[in-house]
């Protein structure tokens, strides 16, 4: 199992949520959703040209940021 499918099992164990929610930007590849819908993650882009749908995901985003990972120590993985 990759790195990216291990990732994305964790965090649907530690979070109790099936759910992706994600803007219809490029940066989203095609790849983190095939790696997400195959660990059961259902994902959910925000609607075509709708900025007031985008702003909900770029807060939480935002909270998500400062409140969790500012306190996170990641360690790499080892090869």
């Amino acid at each position: 199992m990759d790195g990216a499918a291990s990732s994305a099992r964790r965090f649907r164990e530690t979070t109790n949520t099936s759910n992706l929610i994600h803007d219809r930007d490029s940066i989203f590849a095609k790849e983190v959703d095939e790696v997400a819908k195959g660990v059961g993650i259902k994902i959910k882009k925000t609607p075509v040209r709708a900025p007031r749908a985008n702003t909900y995901c770029e807060r939480l985003i935002g909270t998500i940021r400062r409140e969790c990972l500012d306190f996170l120590i990641p360690f790499g993985e080892r090869t």
